[in-house]
């Protein structure tokens, strides 16, 4: 049979393939060959790189190393000097301060050095200091040593010591620090200098003019780094550290201080600092080692101490004395890389795209830094790689115009004429000429594959003849077989409609003579009997009941598996739904000797929306099995949050405890399955079908939840159920059944019976004749509509099923006869066997008020009647 064109989208109209096979085999071989050659260009740049990494890091190790310890000589012979000075002010004070005439020495050598002024401030005599606060000075050197002492300090012998060594000690040392930095190979300090607790201070300032006396009066050095850092709060081990880099508050110069404490004895006594000038520093970093690289010097708090890209004209101007560390991302990174290596060494900075050499100079804790970009070392590797890239390439080039040639004439004009050939199969040829068609001739791979194919096609004919056949007799079997499957699935509709049918005419017969067997039995109970009789009626009664509730069981199953079951949504009362289910089962419970509690959490809301006849089936048929299988002890309902509330609902979980014989465990998984219980001998001992449970667990599901059970430790079971509901936007009226008898209806009223069984109306006339209500009767709708039409009556009781007119058609009619002759609606209750998915519904689209389902009780006859709550219940 001629098919579908299947090659159209690969075949274009000449025959030829959109696509050439040449260029199909040629570009993933391009592909493949471009791919090693990438591969070969990125593995020679890979290998030149770490071999031109290997001797950057050597070189670079060896430079920091050397440059470091260059850098760190003036700096360790900052610190010996200081700590010379430390060593010589400490031994002249231990011998000294300790007798009356070393202190009059002191105090002698401090009024050489010192004046007393007018204001009470203590300053260095001028023939010391050679600097001027008036005239023009610029330019001018200054080789005299300068300090104070603020009035307000009391200059005791021992104060006057402390300061005349001091100022022994700058002025001895000062100069030969002078004549130490003037070598290339020294960075020239800015002053040296002593400060002693009472922020007195005594100075040498070789380049720069400065009178402490211009001061301001009061100032004071607390919060200043070079002077905190003495301080032995600051400096506990006592020992000489570096400030990071600050600004200088007169002078605006930026600056590094190295502080050494002088302690006798446990005593703190001052400290001699050292400023050096960190533009000197900034232009001998500037000048590397190394081409490329860029040097930098960190502090051990990670701030920038200098740096070779930054001048003196690029550094911000502060206004604070001291300078925060540098918080920009990328030295904060050369920071923690460089504490990686407290020694030194070479390491990859975290961008990836530096190499980073550091090494400790001298006793200072900083680092010095290397900073060596990679792409300086991929150059030269780059271009090696391009040049064995480049030679692949064309290499690549020539290979691929050789192999094209070949391809196109040996494999890609025959494969054209096998496309020919298929192309006319496609379009339905059942036979080709094979010797014009396909190089049959050739005697090599390609030959043998045309003679094969020929021999293809022709086997192709035999089998589609085949195929023909066989596609006819088998859609004569199909069509026989949906024939009767559609049959069959008509006969399963038939059945499934005659079993619902039966479901409701059985329910209908069973219930008209179950309600004459309950009621009369109610009404005997009224009458005076003997005890024994009285017995009787009781065990007639719960058998009549125990019927009732089989046979709702089984309504109720069939109305899940035809899927039929469905929840109402209304306002009720939590608490009101508790209380009347519990107060049900008070009597059962009584009589077999159990205590029935309940019990609600605090804080759960009352006021809720659902459907409250199904969640009190639920609970009754819970409670109710507990109360049969226990034989002593209590029985208990527990109502508590199942889980945190949602946004607009809430959801419950239903406990109920009991002390009886508890659960075989290897049967608790199937309790809620249909016609199972927990021991096969249980429906023997105590009764009951199965279906209960099964009920609960599939009203459960629809109400968002689940059912469960287990057995309690201290023995019985305890039964869970969990449902969700949503919060009533108005509070629900009181549904609690009163416990008390009926009271005397308020008015008799006149009621009319409208019902084919004469047993029914008996039943319905004794309860409200005996209740003081007037009572007629009728057969059927016929004479029910007529009665109605004749008299006013305040409520009428319609049969739906009755002969000659049945109740649904009774009501319609009055119903349009009230809005046509616009009278008074009267009341009519439902009073049916039927008791179907879909027969109240049916019911109040009538025109019907309210529904009774047979068999009724006095009590629900009478509150329909009355318009009580226990009527809208039902």
């Amino acid at each position: 049979m001629p098919g579908p064109d299947r090659n159209a989208s690969d075949v274009s109209a000449a025959g030829h393939p959109s696509r050439s096979l040449v260029a199909s085999a040629l570009w993933p071989m391009a592909v493949r060959i471009g791919l090693v050659v990438i591969a070969a260009s990125t593995l020679t740049h890979w290998h030149f790189t770490r071999i031109l990494r290997q001797g950057a890091e050597s070189t670079l190790t060896h430079y920091v190393q050397e440059r470091a310890q260059r850098e760190g000589l003036w700096f360790d012979f900052i610190v010996r000097r200081q700590i010379q000075m430390r060593d010589g002010y400490a031994t002249q004070y231990r011998a000294l301060a300790s007798n009356r005439e070393g202190l009059a020495a002191g105090a002698a050598e401090f009024d050489k050095w010192f004046v007393v002024r007018s204001d009470g401030r203590a300053t260095i005599r001028p023939l010391y200091f050679t600097g001027t606060t008036e005239g023009n000075g610029a330019g001018q050197r200054i080789h005299g040593i300068s300090g104070i002492i603020d009035r307000g300090v009391r200059l005791t012998d021992e104060v006057k010591l402390r300061h005349a060594l001091a100022a022994n000690a700058i002025w001895s040392n000062g100069p030969s620090l002078v004549s130490e930095s003037t070598t290339p190979s020294h960075t020239p300090f800015l002053a040296l200098y002593f400060l002693t607790p009472e922020q007195g201070d005594v100075q040498y300032f070789p380049e720069i003019m400065w009178d402490p006396y211009a001061k301001n009066e009061g100032f004071r050095y607390d919060g200043h780094s070079h002077y905190d850092l003495g301080l032995p709060a600051h400096n506990p081990e006592r020992r000489t550290r570096w400030t990071s880099a600050y600004v200088e508050e007169t002078s605006g110069i930026r600056l590094v201080t190295s502080v050494t404490p002088v302690d006798v004895d446990g005593r703190y006594l001052g400290h001699f600092a050292t400023d050096i000038e960190i533009d000197t520093l900034d232009a001998r970093i500037r000048r590397s080692g190394i081409a490329g690289a860029t040097d930098f010097i960190i502090g051990h708090d990670g701030s920038l101490i200098a740096h070779g890209g930054l001048t003196a004209a690029k550094r911000p101007k502060r206004t604070s004395p001291d300078v925060a560390p540098i918080d920009e991302a990328s030295l904060q990174n050369l920071y923690r890389l460089a504490r990686l290596a407290p020694t030194g060494g070479v390491m990859d900075d975290q961008a990836g795209d530096r190499l980073l050499a550091t090494a400790p100079i001298g006793a200072t804790g900083w680092k010095l830094v290397t900073v060596y970009p990679k792409p300086l070392l991929a150059a030269p590797a780059r271009e090696i790689a391009l040049i064995v890239l480049l030679i692949g390439i064309a290499s690549l080039g020539i290979e691929l115009l050789a192999l094209r040639r070949v391809l196109k004439d040996r494999v890609s004009a025959p494969i054209r004429s096998f496309i020919a050939a298929t192309s006319h199969i496609a379009a339905g040829e059942r036979s080709i000429d094979a010797a014009r068609e396909l190089p049959v001739a050739r005697r090599d791979e390609i030959g043998a594959l045309a003679r094969s194919f020929a021999r293809m096609v022709e086997r192709l004919r035999e089998a589609a003849d085949q195929l023909e056949h066989r596609v006819v007799e088998r859609t004569s079997e199909l069509r026989q077989a949906n024939q009767a499957l559609d049959e069959a699935r008509h006969e399963a509709v038939l059945a499934n409609e005659s079993k619902s049918r039966f479901l409701a005419n059985m329910s209908h017969e069973v219930r008209t003579p179950l309600n004459g067997v309950l009621g009369l039995t109610e009404l005997l109970q009224q009458s005076p009997l003997s005890d024994e009789q009285r017995r009787w009626l009781a065990m007639l009664k719960d058998s009549g009941e125990s019927l009732l509730r089989l046979l709702n069981d089984m309504l109720d199953v069939s109305k899940i598996e035809s899927g039929h079951m469905s929840l109402l949504s209304a306002p009720f009362s939590l608490r009101g739904l508790v209380d009347s289910s519990t107060q049900l089962m008070a009597a059962y419970a009584q009589r077999k000797g159990l205590s029935l509690h309940r019990e609600i959490e605090p804080g759960i809301a009352d006021d809720l929306l659902g459907d409250e006849f199904r969640v009190r089936q639920i609970l009754l048929n819970l409670l109710s099995n507990a109360i049969k299988f226990t034989a002593q002890g209590e029985v208990r309902l527990v109502v508590a949050l199942d889980a945190p509330e949602p946004e607009h609902g809430i959801a419950l979980r239903f406990s109920v405890y009991d002390t009886g014989i508890g659960l075989p465990p290897e049967r608790i998984e199937r309790l809620f399955e249909a016609f199972v219980q927990a021991d096969s001998g249980i429906g023997r001992t105590y009764g009951g079908t199965g279906l209960g449970l099964t009920i609960c667990s599939h009203l459960a599901g629809m109400m968002d939840g689940r059912i469960w059970a287990e057995n309690r430790p201290q023995g019985g079971s305890v039964f869970h159920v969990s449902c969700r509901f949503d919060r009533a936007t108005r509070p629900a009226t009181d549904r609690t059944i009163d416990s008390e008898p009926l009271r005397p209806a308020g008015r008799a009223r006149r009621i009319l019976i409208v019902e084919d069984n004469g047993v029914n109306r008996v039943i319905a006339k004794g309860i409200l004749a005996a209740r003081g209500h007037t009572v007629e009767e009728a057969a059927d709708g016929r004479e029910g509509l007529d009665a109605m039409l004749a008299h006013a009556f305040d409520v009428v009781l319609m049969d739906i099923r009755m002969p000659v007119m049945d109740g649904l058609e009774a009501t319609r009619r009055i119903r349009s006869i009230e809005r046509a002759n616009q009278e008074p609606r009267r009341r009519i209750v439902a009073l049916t066997a039927s008791a179907m998915n879909g027969d109240r519904e049916a019911c109040l689209a009538a025109g019907i008020d309210d529904f009774i389902c047979k068999p009724f009780t006095s009590e629900e006859l009478l509150a329909a009647v009355e318009e009580t709550e226990l009527a809208r219940q039902a």
